[in-house]
């Protein structure tokens, strides 16, 4: 399940079965539903002029805000990630071991082959910068900085080794306004670079070695990060320094298994979580 706004229009896609619909909410009236006949899983996105796009593993669709679908297309390669929508109108997406990019109207503009182990685990989803700059971390510990032409602007490794990225929701980078971008390893540690490459810090809890992040980071109005973890733990980290510190950390959800996601709003800290908190 994911939920958007679009003025005081909210936008919660829902997945039933192996079917999902896209729903229209309004001061609590149900505006429009639409089912695309495909399992969609959470991917969609809102633009600056109010086109709903979504996608299934194999396809795309571009719909209107009173629920007409103005496009479907045919992915060129299978998605494996969110799809995050660029400053420049165009859509980007992970999947066979490439970022791909598309325009506003479904076509493709291109793709960006990383040679990873296709095999072995995934790519993080894309991550957009104030520039338009596409982040993207693979499967082997190294960070990619694409221009939103489909040019590599740098590399950095962050660790060595090939580690499953089985999820590439909780390692898509985050990008924020004052030029650094957090990423979480599949080594279990928090890295803080800058959008020219530069690492800045590493985070790791060392009196919590056993447990797996399970979100990517949110960063909060003072700069303070914030990051899920497997078994329901919430951490807080410190944005300044050169290796980052614990604030504090909260038990939030006991025993489960499955990834959190964390939004911020203004002061406000919403995450999903199978279980009651």
């Amino acid at each position: 399940m994911k939920l958007l706004t679009l003025g005081k229009t909210f936008f919660l896609f829902c997945a039933v079965g192996l079917l999902s619909n896209v729903y229209a909410i309004e001061a609590g009236t149900r505006k429009w539903t639409v089912d695309l006949d495909e399992y969609l899983e959470p991917s969609i996105t809102i633009s600056k002029d109010d086109i709903i796009y979504t996608t299934s593993f194999s396809k795309a669709f571009a719909l209107n805000n009173e629920g007409a679908v103005l496009w479907t297309i045919e992915l060129p390669f299978k998605r494996e990630s969110q799809i995050a929508l660029g400053n420049d109108g165009n859509l980007f997406y992970t999947g066979e071991g490439r970022l791909v990019s598309l325009t506003s109207n479904g076509s493709i503009n291109w793709s960006f082959d990383i040679a990873v182990n296709k095999e072995y685990g995934k790519l993080s989803g894309p991550a957009v910068g104030p520039d338009n700059t596409l982040y993207v971390l693979d499967n082997t510990g190294t960070m990619y900085a694409i221009s939103n032409r489909g040019a590599l602007k740098w590399s950095k490794t962050l660790y060595q080794g090939e580690k499953r990225l089985d999820h590439g929701i909780k390692n898509t980078p985050t990008v924020t306004n004052n030029d650094t971008i957090y990423v979480t390893g599949a080594d279990n540690r928090l890295y803080a670079l800058t959008t020219e490459g530069q690492l800045k810090w590493a985070y790791y809890d060392e009196s919590f070695p056993f447990a797996e992040m399970s979100s990517k980071p949110s960063v909060g109005r003072d700069g303070t990060i914030f990051l899920g973890f497997y078994g329901g733990s919430l951490h807080a980290i410190e944005p300044s320094g050169k290796t980052g510190g614990l604030i504090y950390r909260r038990n939030l959800v006991l025993g489960t298994q499955q990834s959190t996601q964390l939004l911020l709003a203004k002061t406000i800290l919403f995450f999903i979580a199978p279980e009651k908190v």
